[in-house]
């Protein structure tokens, strides 16, 4: 099937979804507004708009050996960079998503594929970056 390929920075380069293009599933955006809340004594509180809110990405990546990356190396990278407040560009094919650059917020992974000698080939990563200017 066809891939959509991603990157996030120079470093990292990942496929999204296996079998199909980006779906619902696969990348999913959202944003908030930001409001204040005043209390006010025996009312309602008052509610003060300050601005958008930073957008939020949830993706599935796909890191695979036969992409010519090394799996457990990006893993390692993607870590570091989660640890230590790392910000890039995202894009999705040619696509850069957002005005801004996205930090890594939040990381799942899941160890697919492992070869005898113990080196990882295949692994799918659940990343959140959050949106930051």
């Amino acid at each position: 099937g066809s891939m959509a390929i991603g990157s996030w920075g120079k470093k990292v380069v990942f496929v999204v979804s296996d079998k199909k293009i980006i779906t619902p599933s696969d990348f999913e955006y959202s944003s908030t507004a930001r409001w204040n809340s005043h209390e006010i004594i025996g009312q309602v509180p008052k509610g003060e708009f300050v601005g958008p809110g930073a957008g939020r990405v949830i993706i599935n990546i796909i890191l695979d050996a036969t992409l010519g990356v090394k799996p457990a190396s990006i893993i390692q990278t993607l870590r570091n960079a989660r640890d230590n407040g790392t910000v890039e560009y995202l894009k999705i094919g040619k696509a850069k998503i957002g005005k801004y650059k996205w930090a890594i917020t939040d990381m799942s992974e899941k160890w697919d594929v492992v070869y005898d000698g113990g080196e990882l080939a295949r692994a799918t990563l659940n990343i959140t970056f959050s949106e930051y200017r």
